[in-house]
């Protein structure tokens, strides 16, 4: 498998998943585990945006 590392030769907050199961066309299935890990990802980020917002004192986000 090739190293998830940007140009400049950084690593810092990559997070990766391996599908077993899945080929690369699969992974685009709305009902894949790929699909549904990248879900769970960012829904976890936006609720950690939220969270920073609220202790920011600025207004909400839509």
């Amino acid at each position: 498998m090739t190293p998830n590392i940007r140009p400049d030769g950084s690593r810092t907050g990559i997070t990766t998943a391996l599908a077993h199961r899945e080929d690369h066309s699969v992974i685009a299935y709305p009902q894949s585990q790929a699909t549904a890990w990248i879900s769970a990802q960012a829904r976890a980020l936006a609720l950690e945006w939220r969270r920073q917002d609220a202790g920011s004192g600025l207004p909400p986000t839509p």
